[in-house]
């Protein structure tokens, strides 16, 4: 197991991980799941396994190029991804 770092990735090797990470994914086959989505106003990816979510990977761009990539596994946060909330001020 990888720890996870305590800044966000950036740059091309943080571009050529998420590419390498979704070519994986995409052959593991029927038991992951790739659902395109809008997490806190990024393009995400939800990925799900055997039909529950195991992971979303937000991507942060700016002037067009990918300056951040945000993933998260922690299951108190991920049950939250099942319903949308409602913002007020």
């Amino acid at each position: 197991m990888i720890a996870g770092g305590t800044a966000p990735a950036g740059g091309r090797d943080a571009n050529r991980s998420f590419a390498r990470t979704c070519a994986v994914l995409g052959r593991i086959g029927a038991a992951v799941s790739l659902q395109p989505a809008q997490v806190n106003g990024y393009p995400a990816l939800i990925l799900r396994l055997h039909g529950e979510i195991d992971t979303v990977v937000a991507v942060r761009i700016d002037n067009g190029l990918i300056t951040g990539l945000y993933a998260v596994r922690n299951p108190e946060k991920l049950s939250r991804m099942e319903r949308e909330t409602a913002v007020s001020r």
